[in-house]
């Protein structure tokens, strides 16, 4: 949900997805723009894929806004919200997975425990990886995402 800046930039509507930056306070008028577009995508027969949050920017070997306390209850907080509706999770966001292991774990508990392992679960890893030791697991995620990189 929150790219590049997500946090500090707001979305057309002035919103940012959690209050005050504090991933314990989602923003409720964020998610109501987040809930028109699951919804829309419902109502033509597709997925939507939410990116909770883009590891790359806020959660890295530099620091992360996340502990694993909130980590699972944002993770818990969407999957409830989005219980019933179309929707995979995609966690990480081009990041290395062995750096936030424990964070990504704590968030894939907390969806599965709001969904009650409704939803698919992956993990989007950076440049020419995998996460496929999570997956062989089910720890995190339920298939296998591969990223070959995006520049050329």
């Amino acid at each position: 949900m929150a790219h590049y800046g997500g946090l500090d930039s707001p979305n057309a509507y002035g919103q940012t997805v959690f209050v005050n930056k504090d991933p314990a306070h989602p923003n409720e008028a964020y998610f109501q723009h987040v809930d028109y577009v699951v919804n829309e995508a419902e109502s033509l027969g597709l997925y939507v894929a939410l990116v909770p949050l883009w590891c790359k920017e806020y959660v890295n070997e530099k620091g992360s806004i996340l502990t694993k306390e909130t980590a699972f209850s944002y993770g818990k907080f969407l999957a409830n919200r989005y219980r019933n509706k179309p929707v995979l999770f995609i966690l990480g966001g081009d990041w290395y997975p062995d750096k936030v292991e424990d964070l990504m774990r704590a968030m894939a508990a907390g969806i599965a425990e709001g969904d009650g392992g409704a939803h698919l679960k992956t993990y989007h890893p950076t440049g020419t990886t995998e996460f496929q030791h999570l997956v062989s697991q089910r720890r995190v995620a339920g298939f296998n995402m591969s990223s070959r990189g995006t520049s050329s």
